[in-house]
């Protein structure tokens, strides 16, 4: 018994390998789409029922389908290529049996001993209509997204083990029994076997679903409960808006007329009562693009005067289609309820104007496609060309060319001047207004063409003059139009003149987007979205009021600062910058807040109070300039002091500041960072009127400064190779002592190193206006670095008045 049953299971594992799908087309597995669609369509050629009399054909051609369509679906081959099993679809319309056929290590032939005692039939019977219409990712982007502009597509999204979908099948097949006559197509998509394709149109866990696809857009039935009504209602909510135009008496001729600017059939739709049949609009539906539809009913108000003129009987349904003459219809048809065979016959014949303008390339394409002979009349839009349109109009109706596969259009020359460049580049082109051109496509861009009339002013003088003689053109071209024709020439892209707006499409798309968000979005979704827009509103309102208050305020302090004396550095305002430097550490946060918007330069008076803040604990990389000033200099030497400094407002790194050399505090403090610099017992006297002028810049951080002085140039004083000066030189380099400067001094030569300059003479005495007129150039020598720096142990401390 062990080993029948381990023959059985050897049996079964030969079969499944016999239907591994690479084996089946012989490729391997590492084998790109593209050997696979070459191995696939070899074989089918091969194999196929119709050329190949081997009874095995059908069922060798039924796995080369099925072993294609699991290897050329992505998704499907990474499942088989992990676990060595697939779920079949049936998108090709065969039974769904088989689905299991395709299983290689996890095959087990003891599946079938154990499912005979379990049978659960209705999987297999209930929801095979589901099987039969399942399709792939693929199937659903190459041919129904494209149908799906033409055509309404039901979706039904179910699984396998769904209790939920068994009781829907049969309203769905009703649905399908219902609708699919009136044009309605209808297909189902397994989620697990779908899983990217489910995700992509966001189908929840919810099973089934059942969703509306139009215009390349899937829209989703939120009802709880399914019912053919609500079906049929939901399905005329999300065709799209106003397919068919409710009309009344009043706008009726207005609506026919429209063709001169839509380029499209107009059709009357008449019944007697509202709404519009669902036939009606899955027919417009189908033939927007072409034909406008308008609907009046009976018991509208004043459309008896309608039916009236049109002899339309008001207890039957009418459709009557208008071309160019709103006067009379160029087909009509009147029906208790119109068959829909025979709705579809009559629009798919009048779906274009007797003579259509060329306006799209899906224009030219459906009136004149590859291989058909075609004449064009160029003219402007311009009424003083509608007299040759309607000559070629009636030439089209009355000529036995329209049965002999000839096109009869036109073209605005301004609208479309890529199609007219096109066949007037050779040199010997006519004047192409008013001229007509005969043209044989012989492929979707390469065409041949020749004139038949224009050159001569007779040709339109009257109506059988143009008709004799586009007779006598045609009728040479009918039966051989390729050799007859003398030119040829490449088309471009016909340019759309109905295309959309960016506006408008950008609007569409945003719509479409919110729309598939609504539908995807469930309430625990969409309340934390909800609060979280708020709560980002309400940010923003606090922000711009904030914003507000803030712009105020700052108007007020430069309308106080315009008010203010245009000499802001007085001695009333040296003491009032004074005061707010004392609470300068309280009011750095102030100062941002009530940041003037003009640039302003601030200078800040050297006191016990703000010496910290401008010497000592100066952060790495700034500086503080310090002008020395007295009581009766100061105003004089402040207001240059700012002018020159100014350009240097901006520079974070710099700070200004001034220090009134009369006051004791600051002689002292001066004589002690000048003791710092000097050697130990150095003599030093300081004449507070030499120090009117003087700038230092300090470095905190690092611990030197250098020093202006109108009466140093810059050439004077012991410099060192590192730009630093020590020792007694710095004595001599001040100049505030009662000593002279030698020349010739031993330590002073040593100091100066390699580098000895020969001194100027400074001037003896110096006006107070000309105290400050080298500082703009040791400025820009202090910031390339060349000025002589002052090394100190450590800050003196700035002792409190």
């Amino acid at each position: 018994m062990i080993c029948y049953s381990f023959l059985l299971y050897v049996l079964f594992l030969n079969y499944a390998v016999s239907l591994d799908p690479y084996e089946v087309l012989g490729v391997p597995k590492t084998a790109s789409l593209k050997d696979i669609r070459k191995n696939y369509k070899q074989l089918v050629v091969e194999w196929h029922p119709d050329k190949n009399n081997d009874p095995k054909a059908q069922e060798k051609f039924l796995q080369l389908t099925e072993a294609y369509n699991v290897l050329a679906d992505p998704e499907r081959r990474k499942q088989y290529d992990l676990f060595g099993t697939i779920e079949s679809f049936s998108s090709n319309g065969h039974d769904s049996s088989n689905r299991n056929n395709f299983r290689k290590h996890m095959y087990s032939p003891f599946d079938e001993m154990f499912s005979e005692g379990f049978n659960f039939p209705f999987e297999e019977h209930d929801i095979s209509l589901f099987h039969k219409l399942s399709t792939t990712y693929r199937t659903y982007e190459k041919v129904f997204i494209p149908k799906s502009f033409t055509t309404p597509h039901l979706v039904l999204f179910y699984s396998d083990w769904c209790f939920a979908c068994l009781q829907v099948e049969p309203i769905f097949k009703k649905l399908m029994d219902e609708l699919s006559p009136l044009g309605v197509n209808f297909i189902t998509i397994h989620v697990h076997n779908e899983q990217a394709l489910a995700r992509r149109l966001g189908v929840g866990s919810q099973l089934p679903q059942i969703a509306l696809l139009t215009d390349a857009r899937c829209s989703f039935f939120k009802e709880p409960s399914f019912s053919v009504q609500k079906m049929v209602e939901f399905f005329r909510q999300k065709l799209p808006y106003k397919m068919i135009i409710p009309l009344t008496a009043s706008n009726v001729d207005v609506f026919l007329d429209a063709w001169r600017e839509d380029n499209k059939v107009h059709a009357l739709l008449f019944q007697r009562t509202l709404p519009v049949r669902l036939r009606y609009l899955i027919n417009a539906f189908k033939h927007r693009k072409t034909i406008t539809f308008g609907i009046l009913a009976y018991d509208q108000e004043d459309s008896a005067a309608v039916f009236e003129r049109f002899k339309v009987p008001g207890d039957k349904d009418s459709l009557l289609i208008f071309k160019e003459d709103k006067d009379q219809p160029s087909a009509s048809i009147t029906m208790v309820s119109i068959p829909v065979p025979t709705l579809q016959d009559i629009t798919n014949n009048n779906h274009y104007l007797t003579l259509p303008r060329i306006s799209s390339q899906s224009m030219l394409d459906a009136v004149c496609p590859v291989k058909k002979l075609c004449v064009v009349l160029f003219s402007e839009d311009s009424p003083e060309h509608d007299a040759s349109r309607h000559t070629l109009r009636r030439f089209a109706q009355e000529s036995r060319f329209v049965h002999n596969n000839i096109a009869f259009m036109y073209v605005f020359i301004e609208k479309q001047p890529e199609f007219v460049n096109a066949l007037t580049s050779p040199e010997d082109s006519p004047e192409i207004t008013l001229h007509i051109a005969a043209m044989w496509r012989m492929d979707y861009k390469k065409i041949k063409y020749g004139w038949l009339l224009g050159d001569d002013r007779d040709d339109w003088r009257d109506y059988n003059t143009t008709k004799d003689r586009l007779d006598a053109g045609l009728r040479s071209l009918v039966n051989d139009p390729y050799n007859n024709l003398l030119y040829d020439t490449a088309l471009k892209e016909i340019s759309d003149e109905y295309v959309q707006s960016l506006g408008v499409r950008i609007f569409n798309r945003i719509y479409m987007h919110l729309e598939m968000a609504q539908q995807s979005l469930s309430r625990q979704h969409i309340l934390p979205a909800v609060s979280l827009i708020f709560t980002v509103i309400i940010i923003v309102i606090l922000a711009l009021i904030m914003n507000h208050y803030m712009k105020l305020e700052e108007e007020e302090i430069r309308k106080s600062h315009m008010q203010s004396d245009s000499s802001s550095y007085s001695s009333e305002s040296t003491a009032s910058t004074t005061s707010s430097m004392r609470n300068h550490s309280h009011s750095v946060s102030k100062e941002k807040k009530h940041k003037e918007i003009k640039q302003e330069l601030k200078l800040h008076s050297l006191r016990a109070e703000t010496y910290n803040g401008l010497v000592v604990l100066l952060k790495p990389g700034c500086r503080t300039l310090i002008l020395f000033i007295d009581n009766k200099s100061s105003r004089k030497l402040v207001s240059q002091f700012h002018a020159m400094v100014w350009p240097y407002r901006k520079n974070k790194s710099l700070m200004f500041g001034y220090l009134n050399i009369e006051r004791k505090q600051s002689r002292e403090w001066f004589k002690d960072i000048l003791l710092e610099a000097l050697p130990p017992d150095t003599p030093l006297a300081i004449n507070p009127r030499n120090c009117i002028g003087t700038v230092l810049s300090v470095n905190g951080y690092r611990k030197y400064f250098c020093m202006y002085h109108a009466k140093l140039t810059g050439q004077y004083g012991a410099k060192s190779k590192d730009n630093t000066i020590k020792g007694k030189g710095l004595s001599a380099y001040l100049g505030y002592n009662d000593s002279e400067y030698s020349d010739t001094d031993e330590e002073a030569d040593l100091e100066r190193g390699l580098h000895k300059h020969k001194s100027e003479p400074a001037p003896e005495y110096l006006l107070e206006d000309k105290l400050l007129d080298g500082f703009p150039n040791w400025l820009d020598r202090l910031f390339e670095g060349t000025t002589p720096r002052f090394y100190i142990e450590a800050w003196p401390e700035f002792k409190v008045a």
